[in-house]
């Protein structure tokens, strides 16, 4: 997925800050867009990809790992998926990278 430069220079901006409460539960650097962004990804990652095929997955928790790397829980219709999401700012666009942790 690709963002514009805007939100990449929004989490730019975050990472020089210290993490602060947003939309989703918990603590993470990503900017209001970016935290909408990355938690329509993964839910409809999880609708699309997971065996659990759980059209109602919510994002109940949120960690800052690394200036990049952040944990994001989900409530996957009551199995809790985890997954790494991985903010990868390029000279043009933010792309979110986000594996399943096991």
């Amino acid at each position: 997925m690709k963002f514009s430069p805007r939100s990449l220079l929004w989490l730019l901006c975050l990472s020089l800050v210290s993490c602060v409460p947003g939309q989703v539960p918990g603590w993470t650097r990503a900017s209001l867009p970016l935290q909408n962004e990355t938690s329509k990804y993964l839910k409809t990652r999880e609708a699309v990809q997971s065996k659990r095929q759980c059209a109602n997955a919510k994002v109940i928790d949120t960690e800052v790992i690394d200036i990049y790397l952040e944990r994001w829980t989900l409530d996957s219709c009551g199995t809790m998926a985890k997954y790494q999401v991985r903010f990868i700012p390029t000279r043009d666009n933010l792309y979110i990278n986000a594996e399943e942790e096991k």
